[in-house]
């Protein structure tokens, strides 16, 4: 591993280069029997040390200069001093690898029960967020053509059954028949959870549902759902996490209510001015810190507002006086808030996060449980489908 860090000076670039290689060497040569143990010698030639300065012993700096046999080298790397002790990739890669050899392991090994992959989504998008991706390519995610939820969602108790709620999308002008399959971890037709046939519509999409019961299968779990429809196919998985318990809840405060302007002015005083100014950063910023305190299931009180009841009004469903939150084509009356569709703003930062959000329909009126407040709820979950479902 030498790398010339700049004309005059032959080195090894042991931040940079030597810690990386030396744990894709390892990766690449366990188990094989032409690994010979000659490959740690240069690591452990150069690991420096010192009786005085304990900080010192047993390290690496940033370079090795191979003319003097020096740890220290040269400052060609610039804002990277050389005989700075960089403490994660260098000290951290060299250690874990020299640490793998001892114990004959490999770090696929070392993680293949981490339950990395579970966590991967979510902290994915954290760190590299996808319209950043998106700018560097000049791309836009296409939308899924499949879909599946878990309710409650993960974490959940052995105490449950769980809704199992699946829909998929027919995006050609003709009906199409999808035989939807769903697994628990394995396509094996031992783990099979559930089959249905949906005959979806042109341009349409179509939904069902299941209860599955969680006692016995305590543990991480991945849901696999898979539709096909001649050759087209489909694949969507959700992870679960399954508790122990002697109750059906977690005693977790895993999520909250959510008001985006509180239905009742006197009620809503101390807040709903702060509310009424709640921008889309603002929107984004609350669900990020729901997200940060594991708070991952966000339930919207309600997409209009009108606060009137049951025995105090005579409008029906089509003279509807209420306010939407969002831009409804159903009703052109809209609240006065800064953000013009708050929900679209917190279920596609919740979607980033692998977090949930649930939006409840109301408020069509207080008590009101006749034909025409069913219908009014009708109309509106069906627009909230077209538009977010």
């Amino acid at each position: 591993m030498r790398a010339g860090l700049s004309d005059c000076v032959p080195a090894a670039a042991v931040l940079w280069l030597l810690s990386s290689a030396f744990l894709d060497v390892r990766i690449a040569t366990v188990g094989l029997v032409s690994a010979k143990p000659e490959i740690t010698e240069f690591p452990c030639h150069i690991q420096t040390r010192s009786d005085t300065r304990a900080s010192l012993d047993g390290r690496w700096f940033g370079a090795f200069d191979f003319k003097r046999r020096e740890a220290w080298a040269s400052h060609a790397d610039a804002g990277w001093d050389t005989r700075a002790v960089e403490r994660a990739w260098t000290q951290g890669r060299m250690v874990s690898v020299l640490g793998m050899r001892q114990v004959r392991t490999s770090l696929w090994d070392l993680v293949a029960e981490a339950g990395i992959a579970t966590d991967f989504d979510r902290l994915g998008h954290e760190t590299l967020p996808d319209e950043a991706v998106q700018s560097l390519f000049g791309i836009r995610k296409p939308e899924p053509g499949i879909s599946l939820t878990l309710i409650p969602p993960s974490p959940v108790t052995d105490r449950i059954e769980l809704d199992v709620r699946g829909s998929v999308r027919n995006d050609v002008d003709a009906a199409r028949t999808f035989e939807i399959v769903l697994h628990l971890d394995e396509e094996k037709p031992e783990q099979r959870l559930h089959q249905v046939a949906l005959t979806i519509d042109p341009q349409s999409a179509a939904g069902f549902n299941f209860c599955w019961p969680t006692q016995g299968h305590v543990g991480r779990h991945c849901v696999i759902m898979t539709a096909r429809s001649g050759d087209v196919a489909l694949r969507a998985e959700c992870p679960i996490e399954i508790i122990a318990s002697d109750v059906r809840s977690t005693r977790r405060l895993g999520g909250a209510w959510v008001d985006l302007y509180h239905h009742d002015e006197e009620e809503g005083r101390p807040f709903n001015a702060e509310l009424g100014k709640m921008t889309d950063g603002n929107w984004r910023e609350l669900v990020r810190a729901m997200h940060v305190t594991e708070q991952n299931l966000l339930v919207i009180t309600m997409m209009f507002q009108n606060f009137t009841h049951r025995t105090k009004h005579n409008f029906t469903p089509e003279t509807y006086p209420g306010k939407a939150y969002y831009p409804s084509e159903l009703y052109p009356a809209r609240m006065s808030i800064a953000s013009t569709d708050p929900l679209e703003t917190i279920m596609d930062e919740a979607d980033k996060l692998g977090m949930h959000v649930m939006p409840g329909v109301g408020m069509y009126a207080f008590f009101h449980y006749t034909p025409a407040s069913l219908h009014w709820c009708t109309n509106v979950a069906d627009e909230l489908w077209r538009r977010y479902g």
